[in-house]
């Protein structure tokens, strides 16, 4: 985290900026060559170091235990996007109303404090909240439905400044193959970034908030489908590829570093906390090679598969692969499997999806 200059006048506030997810040694880098001005004006006046969290557990641990200052065991989040009910084989989404325990914020607005929350991932707003909660309105996995305390402010952001793009995108899950999906996600990315930082200005400058906290998902989501641009060792990697950006987390940063600035000039005798609750990178655990494992010992997906497990309905990626899948999609148009999912309630499409 990044702790601001003590020495000023105080009037006990906080500002705290979350960035999923940032890597700490690029962040680290990029602030010794200067490339983020304000977050190497805050190391250097307060600190800079690794964090430890639950991220080893499950990515979908991190947050509520953040949020509730607990861990799984007490708020009840393990692997939340699909978390297998205990005893059984059985798998469901957890939504913010499965969190067991109340967010720290809660108690501060009960004491008087007046709290400023956007876009925390598996929260919802509190109701007669002492501030505003906005949820749901761009965060990576909100676990929720887009809303707001004040329950009229949500739509009167909406009509002021838009959504997020990536909002209940459901290509998400999948890494962009031709130019034109690499621009389109681009574009999103930043567009929604520009967005959310536009309503913090908004909302900053509408009184003296005593915490104010804000997630920003853009880093995370193009950490997970971008990565293959970044690293020239990944196998994915295409130097002949046009891409509207050179190094895409470091453009990111840069964004985010600028608008960050820009909080702070609206806080400026506030303490600022800028943190991530866990990194990303490469990943080497080699759970690509199961298939491979498992066709060895007979139980894989190729026709050399044990008949009994065939029978059985066990092998589920046989049919539903990712492949397979991105030809459905495909086939249907990413909009009308949208527009679908609008129409299905939410809890069915999950429970079916999650199958």
């Amino acid at each position: 985290y990044m702790a601001a200059d003590s020495s000023r006048p105080k009037k006990d506030q906080v500002l705290a900026i979350g960035i999923e997810v940032g890597n700490y040694e690029l962040v680290k880098d990029w602030i010794s060559r200067g490339y983020l001005p304000v977050l190497q004006a805050l190391s250097e006046r307060g600190s800079l170091c690794p964090i430890s969290t639950v991220t080893e557990l499950s990515s979908g641990s991190i947050l509520p235990s953040f949020s509730t200052g607990t861990n799984p065991l007490k708020n009840g989040q393990f692997f939340t996007h699909m978390q297998l009910d205990s005893g059984t084989y059985k798998i469901n989404k957890k939504y913010a109303s499965d969190v067991q325990v109340e967010p720290f914020w809660a108690q501060l607005a009960k004491n008087g404090r007046r709290v400023f929350s956007f876009d925390i991932a598996q929260t919802q707003p509190i109701r007669d909240f002492n501030g505003i909660n906005l949820c749901a309105w761009g965060s990576e996995y909100p676990a929720w439905p887009r809303s707001s305390w004040p329950k009229s402010l949500m739509k009167d952001i909406v009509s002021r400044h838009g959504s997020h793009p990536l909002v209940n995108s459901y290509r998400l899950s999948i890494s962009p193959e031709t130019e034109d999906e690499y621009e389109h996600f681009y574009n999103n990315l930043t567009i929604g970034l520009q967005r959310k930082s536009d309503i913090c200005v908004d909302l900053l400058n509408r009184e003296d908030w005593d915490l104010a906290l804000i997630i920003f998902p853009e880093v995370h989501w193009a950490m997970h489908l971008l990565w293959q641009t970044y690293d020239k060792e990944h196998p994915a990697y295409d130097a002949g590829l046009r891409l509207p950006f050179e190094d895409i987390f470091l453009d990111l940063y840069k964004k985010l570093d600028a608008r960050i600035g820009e909080f702070t000039s609206l806080m400026p005798n506030a303490d600022v906390l800028v943190f991530s609750g866990s990194g990303l990178g490469p990943n080497y655990s080699g759970w690509h090679i199961l298939p491979e494992v498992l066709e060895s010992i007979g139980v894989g997906s190729s026709d050399n598969s044990s008949p009994e497990v065939s029978r059985s309905g066990l092998l589920p990626m046989q049919r539903w692969g990712a492949s397979k899948i991105r030809k459905i999609e495909d086939i249907l148009s990413i909009e009308l499997i949208e527009s679908l999912k609008r129409l299905i309630p939410s809890a069915l499409w999950d429970k079916a999806t999650r199958r």
